[in-house]
């Protein structure tokens, strides 16, 4: 069974505004994935280099001018397409994501059918693969979804209709893999999740790691904060669920019981979250 894509119904009016004659526009999908399913959330078109970078001929440096220039012409192919911008978009973006939202592939805005063209195809497939590894090699970002596949949607600019495809990032020779988008009303409904984590903790290093950069201790710092959540328990609203039990149903029950007081708001009220972290007691005796 292939992927199946429900997007909010509001995005396709954006993908035609960003419609140019004779020209591409590339951007990222964002959303969530599960299973072999994926809610779309955002499409987010990927920006031209600021215009400060580009300096003026009579400053001296005309080759550099103009190729700085190069760079906010109009897209007239996929070929165009500079893999370094998109990646770099795809890590900010990542980086101002909640959890549990991911880069799930790019959007492509122009004429024709891109997926007909093998250049095309294989540029998009650097794109994707390169948007993995970066991700992939920044680890405590969580920047890449459950699936290997990522989203390549095409809108064509001359007739508005929109086509897409997997690409498995795993495999870089595997085959383009067809994709049913759907475009829905209230395509989604999300859960508001509150929870805090207050870091008060003392990182005393050890001699041996002195001669470390101080990037690679605070890379070790780190990996221990995360070693403490992954180790927590997690309660919503004081109670234990199963790690099955998805929080649709959770939502559900919480709104059962409101209509049997009858104050039933139709709303799904937000979960607070506790995590309860071991205490793990050490006779180290550390000097400052």
């Amino acid at each position: 069974m292939g992927r199946t894509v429900i997007a909010e119904v509001n995005l396709l009016p954006y993908l035609i505004h960003l419609v140019e004659p004779d020209s591409y526009v590339v951007g990222l999908v964002l959303g969530q994935n599960v299973g072999q399913r994926d809610y779309v959330v955002h499409l987010a078109r990927t920006p031209h280099p600021a215009p400060k970078d580009v300096k003026d001929e009579s400053a001296g440096d005309a080759a550099q001018s103009l190729s700085k220039v190069e760079h906010l012409k109009p897209l007239k192919s996929v070929q165009d397409i500079q893999e370094t911008l998109v990646v770099d978009h795809a890590e900010h973006v990542t980086r101002m994501l909640p959890g549990g939202m991911w880069v799930l592939g790019i959007f492509i805005v122009g004429p024709g059918d891109v997926f007909q063209d093998a250049k095309a195809v294989s540029k998009l497939r650097t794109v994707l693969h390169c948007i993995k590894k970066n991700l992939s090699n920044k680890f405590f970002l969580h920047g890449n979804s459950p699936s290997s596949e990522k989203l390549a949607l095409h809108l064509c600019s001359t007739t508005q209709r929109y086509t897409c495809k997997s690409f498995d990032t795993n495999n870089f020779n595997s085959s383009v893999y067809p994709v049913e988008w759907k475009f829905q009303p209230k395509a989604t409904r999300w859960h508001q999740i509150d929870c805090h984590y207050n870091l008060d903790q003392v990182f005393p290093t050890s001699l041996d790691k002195q001669t470390q950069s101080l990037k690679k201790n605070l890379q070790d710092m780190l990996a221990a904060v995360c070693d403490n959540i992954k180790s927590a328990i997690c309660m919503f609203d004081g109670e234990l669920k199963d790690s099955s039990e998805v929080l649709d149903a959770f939502g559900k029950k919480k709104k059962s019981k409101a209509s049997s007081r009858g104050n039933n708001t139709g709303e799904v009220k937000t979960l607070n979250v506790s995590l309860y972290i071991p205490c793990v007691s050490s006779r180290v005796t550390h000097s400052v």
